[in-house]
């Protein structure tokens, strides 16, 4: 007989029409190997509460439906019943999303109890199936990820053509079929190589993580560390593009909550790949430079899986993440003594991408504890790659933040234009728990995200919802609010909310100096605190083929005793130009072996310049013309290189960006900042 499950009941064919059956409703049906249908209902049954009276799962057989007595088997934790499936033995296996767990048929009517473990905290369960080898595969609720056990362990498995919708995992013979929004992805059921998708860090007093294929911090951004008390909900780096012979443009993502983009670097490959992020240490890499060849040394498993290379035969970059190249022959060879180059003391680096773009991020900080600034700060890069064959002629980049202060539903946001900052404040002098979450109580926190290599061109905070201040529903959205406007392209404007109430001309960013959501001028009364997200954005820039752009950003809060709502501010802006001021010193030179002693072999004038620069040798002699003079930019590619002839030598620098910049002769350095 053909079952059909429907909203009003089960319906079966029989003798050429459908019955329906109105006193079952259940979501999912299968006939086990004794010809019986079993059914689940797809609803909570709750702690302790007898079978019977809850009818979960159901058993066919001789024409009545019979409840089954699992009631004991789950302690009272309480079951949320999904999908039964029969597995290549017969067997009839039930998924429980609540429990993380799953119950198997053991003929003729008993059902044995297997939890399910996810190696990584990301959500539960959402389908179920068993391949030939017994080896369970599930489809996860929260994120549409594939997992499969290993060692009774759930790991992640990377979907290359990932979408916000993957309902279903099936095992069909050798080959496990996953199916997604608008393709069916299928690979061996053998397969081991299975990918991380996540790193967390927690080197200082800010506890968080980073996802390669979605967004940053996951609901997960702790800070004092062990206070359980997180500041940021989610966070995303948003980018639109047009090439030159577009008329529109194209944005990397509409939902910035979404998990859409799709690990590793730009390739021509589908199905399921391996891991494309890494958690490296300072001390780590140290161990390895001393011991490579050790025949005793155990190497860790991030440095001897760096992606410093692509396979050029799949359509990858040959040069992927950045290595130290020991014999200079531009492959990564660990065991010879090559080791990643990471920024910081402790660094996560990923690599994503979207259509052709590719980002490599790193999220990295400083084991500083008694530097204030650093302590309580992390830094992250973005560093995005062209990687098509075309010029893009417009690009503009932001950095989305969903802020949560504590409790998430009291906020005020604003920013400081002339220090490139955008940050997240409470909306009074206390921060209340809320709905589970933990507040920060009296004198909440400041937390702010500094722009460090480019200057902030606007920050734009928007609601949830329709109006022209609302979600983003389209690429031409995000242009209007990383180009200062809101949508449909209504200018921000001075006072009010920006768009309301206003008393000035335009603007590009919303609440700044003395404007602020305390003082909205042009109301009476300060906004209702409520739930703040926003993005801060840098200036338009372009990018030729296989060119790329690095953004550099901190992110850091200050906590005053006894300085109630607003009394953590101005420490809050002096910890972030701190720590802009030691990433010039120790990060922005550390590439180029920066200079010692404090004295320097070259002198440099106007600095900062907007033209023209002057580099003035000390103790010029004829021998040095061997030495070039190089210009650097912060990612280290060559921009500029001089012979030197004479004890002085101007050079023009006037088609520079705005930024800074690294001087080098010989092994000596100086920073040149360009205005």
């Amino acid at each position: 007989q053909l079952w059909v499950t429907t909203p009003q009941g089960i319906a079966y064919y029989s003798n050429g029409a459908f019955t329906l059956d109105t006193t079952m409703e259940l979501k999912t049906l299968v006939f086990d190997s004794l010809d019986r249908l079993i059914g689940s209902h797809f609803e909570f049954v709750a702690p302790n509460v007898p079978v019977q009276n809850v009818n979960s799962i159901w058993v066919r057989g001789n024409g009545n439906w019979v409840p089954h007595q699992i009631s004991q088997l789950f302690g009272g934790n309480g079951l949320y019943m999904k999908n039964a499936v029969k597995t290549a033995s017969n067997d009839i296996v039930v998924l429980d999303l609540n429990g993380g767990s799953y119950f198997k048929l053991i003929q003729p009517d008993s059902f044995s109890y297997h939890p399910l473990t996810l190696a990584v905290n990301r959500g539960k369960p959402y389908k179920i199936e068993l391949d030939q080898n017994n080896r369970v595969w599930v489809v996860n609720r929260t994120f549409k990820e594939v997992f499969s056990t290993q060692d009774s362990i759930l790991q992640p498995h990377v979907v290359n053509y990932r979408n916000r919708k993957m309902p279903e995992v099936k095992a069909k013979g050798s080959r496990i079929m996953v199916l997604g929004e608008t393709e069916l992805i299928h690979a061996p059921n053998t397969l081991t190589d299975n990918g991380t998708l996540e790193e967390e860090i927690d080197i200082n007093s800010i506890r968080t993580m980073a996802l390669n294929d979605g967004p940053l911090f996951q609901q997960f951004f702790e800070f004092p560390k062990g206070s359980i008390i997180n500041g940021i909900y989610q966070a995303n780096v948003i980018l639109v593009t047009k090439k030159i012979n577009d008329t529109s443009f194209q944005a990397n993502q509409i939902s910035p909550y979404s998990n859409n983009f799709f690990v590793g670097p730009v390739n021509q490959v589908s199905g399921l790949e391996g891991n494309w992020i890494f958690r490296l240490k300072k001390q780590e890499i140290l161990n390895h430079q001393n011991n490579f060849n050790n025949p005793t040394y155990q190497m860790p498993s991030s440095i001897a899986n760096w992606k410093g290379n692509g396979d050029v035969s799949l359509g990858m970059a040959a040069q992927l993440a950045p290595y130290e190249d020991l014999n200079g022959n531009g492959i990564y060879e660990p065991h010879l003594g090559d080791y990643p180059k990471i920024k910081g003391d402790e660094a996560i680096y990923w690599i994503n991408h979207k259509n052709d773009i590719e980002y490599h991020g790193m999220l990295y900080g400083f084991n500083r504890p008694n530097d204030s600034a650093i302590h309580q700060s992390l830094f992250l890069s973005y560093e995005i790659f062209n990687r098509s064959t075309t010029f893009i002629d417009s690009a503009k980049m932001g950095m989305f933040v969903d802020f949560a202060l504590g409790n998430p539903g009291d906020d005020y946001v604003g920013c400081d234009s002339l220090e490139n900052v955008f940050y997240v404040y409470n909306g009074d002098g206390f921060d209340e728990n809320f709905n589970g979450l933990n507040g920060y109580g009296a004198d909440p926190p400041f937390l702010g995200v500094k722009f460090l290599n480019d200057s902030m061109d606007g920050f734009v905070q928007f609601g949830i919802g329709a109006g022209q201040s609302g979600d983003v529903r389209y690429s031409q959205d995000w242009v209007d609010y990383l180009d200062g406007k809101f949508l449909n392209g209504h200018e921000m404007r001075y006072g009010g909310n920006g768009l309301y109430g206003t008393v000035g001309g335009p603007t590009r960013y919303i609440y700044s100096g003395v404007w602020s959501e305390l003082n909205p001028i042009g109301y009476s009364q300060p906004n209702a605190p409520g739930d703040r997200r926003g993005v801060g954005h840098i200036p338009w820039f372009s990018l030729q083929p296989n060119q790329s752009k690095t953004i550099e950003m901190v992110i850091g809060y200050a906590q005053v005793a006894g300085g109630g709502q607003l009394g953590s501010k101005t420490t809050m802006l002096n910890y972030l130009d701190s720590a802009q001021s030691f990433w010039e010193s120790n990060i922005a030179t550390s590439l180029y072996e920066p200079l010692k002693t404090d004295e320097s072999p070259f002198l440099i004038y106007p600095n900062p310049t907007e033209s023209h620069l002057v580099v003035e040798l000390k103790g010029f002699k004829s021998a040095t013309l061997q030495q070039p003079l190089q210009l650097y930019n912060l990612q280290g590619r060559l921009i500029q290189e001089v012979r030197i002839r004479n004890r002085r030598t101007v050079l023009n620098v006037t088609e520079l960006d705005q930024g800074i910049y690294i001087l080098r002769y010989g092994n000596q350095v100086q920073k040149l900042v360009k205005q």
